[in-house]
């Protein structure tokens, strides 16, 4: 599976690097995960990389 590469850009583009709140939606725009992060922008970047597990990329698969 990989990610969505419209994704990651809109990542790029509009997420800060700052403390806060993301959640993940799925199909339907169910609720799949929330999560915090002191460098939002930066931890929403590293599920991008190659070496995350497959629940990982089946989740952001699913955003």
């Amino acid at each position: 599976m990989t990610p969505n590469p419209t994704l990651r850009e809109h990542i790029r583009a509009k997420a800060e690097n700052r403390p806060g709140v993301y959640r993940m939606y799925g199909p339907g725009e169910e609720l799949l995960y929330v999560g915090k992060s002191v460098h939002v922008r930066t931890r929403l970047l590293s599920y991008f990389r190659a070496s995350k597990g497959e629940k990982t990329w089946e989740l952001i698969s699913q955003s």
